[in-house]
């Protein structure tokens, strides 16, 4: 009985090591995690400064969404399968529903002048296309309540098609 009791404690601390902490997973692991797809993914996780430095002047896909929202869990899925079957290496994610009212605002100015005059709030899903910091392609994709689920996967894959292959 000692022997099993000794067995099993060595085998609890044993796995205990081997548990990774949120911090040392990597961008491709928090994302499988969080959006329920392969660990081997391109999804990167950014912060808000890494945002406003792609926006400004880099180059890149970026995908905004909420892991909270079940629309963006099948957007990112969706994605993944488009992402695929194409050269796109990395897509950068970042979730902006926490930050704050003025953050919010000054991303939405930044979405605005780069995009268009009439940018004026991010919906989830969204998808940006970003080439030498100018927005080239851009689609949210709002849920019409009259699609039936396959029509709006369908519907999304080929605009998600047309972006990545700008």
């Amino acid at each position: 009985m000692k022997k099993l009791i000794i067995l099993l404690i060595c085998c609890l601390l044993l796995s205990g090591c081997s548990i990774k902490k949120t911090e040392e997973l990597s961008s491709a692991e928090k994302f499988s995690i969080e959006y329920s797809i392969d660990v081997d993914n391109p999804f990167e996780y950014m912060v808000y400064s890494e945002v406003f430095d792609l926006l400004s002047d880099g180059n890149g896909v970026l995908f905004l969404g909420n892991s909270d929202c079940e629309w963006c869990i099948e957007s990112a899925k969706i994605l993944y399968d488009v992402v695929l079957d194409s050269e796109v290496d990395t897509v950068y994610y970042f979730n902006p529903n926490n930050l704050g009212a003025k953050k919010y605002k000054d991303l939405v100015s930044l979405i605005d002048e780069k995009y268009s005059d009439d940018f004026k709030e991010i919906k989830l899903p969204s998808l940006f296309i970003i080439k030498d910091g100018n927005i080239v392609g851009y689609t949210d994709y709002s849920i019409e309540k009259s699609d039936d689920l396959d029509n709006k996967r369908t519907i999304l894959k080929n605009k998600y098609i047309k972006l990545i292959n700008m």
